[in-house]
């Protein structure tokens, strides 16, 4: 990770606020924040993290890829278009449906594109309540965020809270990296497709005749070569 970046806040009770950023090559960041509560009472308080988009992005609207809401909660794979937040996770509606709202210990969720993806992950250990909306205020926006559980600070103690925040490319290598760094299946953000028992072996084996020729046209050709050796 590159050097941390810390913001610091006292208020008027002299409750302290910090958070610390750090940030990893592949635009993974590291989010820690702390509360030293140097009151005399004891406050109670709870994490809040939040993914905004503001305005519906132009998609491929094909049908091998996604774009849109993707998730891992409750360790269910959730994918849902821009369409889908605006027809049934509306702030204004007083009836949502199930997804819009999910209970999960760990997961991750966000936004994906067709290269790149911006993603909350919280700590894996902690259950978070999760919410997906749409909203307009004369432009379109969509939310995805989580409520963490409510934290007890007595009076002179310290408390922290971890999670961390992807925004980097869909990149295989990338995701497997993280993947075997407790965020659990995290390559499932690239869009396999319906035939993902092929695809993905195939993603992986082609990947790995990269690693040692570093050209793709070339992985592939040698990819080809060994399937014909095969069949």
């Amino acid at each position: 990770p590159l050097n941390p970046v810390l913001l610091s806040w006292t208020n008027e009770q002299n409750i302290t606020f910090k958070i610390t950023y750090s940030i990893d090559d592949e635009y993974m960041f590291s989010i820690k924040q702390e509360i030293i509560n140097n009151s005399n009472e004891a406050i109670d308080v709870f994490p809040y993290r939040l993914i905004k988009r503001i305005n519906t992005p132009d998609t491929i609207n094909f049908f091998i890829l996604h774009e849109g809401l993707i998730s891992l909660l409750d360790n269910k794979l959730l994918e849902k278009k821009y369409d889908d937040l605006l027809d049934d996770c509306s702030s204004t509606s007083n009836i949502k449906k199930l997804f819009c709202d999910q209970k999960s210990t760990g997961g991750w969720l966000g936004f994906t594109d067709k290269y790149w993806m911006a993603t909350l992950i919280p700590d894996q250990e902690k259950t978070i309540n999760a919410n997906f909306r749409h909203g307009n205020n004369g432009r379109d926006n969509f939310r995805v965020g989580y409520v963490g559980e409510i934290m007890d600070i007595p009076s002179n103690s310290i408390n922290s809270y971890y999670g961390r925040l992807f925004a980097g490319a869909k990149n295989l290598n990338i995701l497997s990296e993280y993947k075997n760094n407790q965020v659990p299946k995290f390559t499932d953000a690239i869009d396999w497709g319906w035939f993902s028992f092929l695809t993905k072996p195939i993603s992986y084996a082609i990947n790995w005749f990269y690693g040692y020729v570093g050209n793709f046209g070339l992985a592939i050709i040698a990819f080809t070569i060994l399937m014909r050796l095969i069949l």
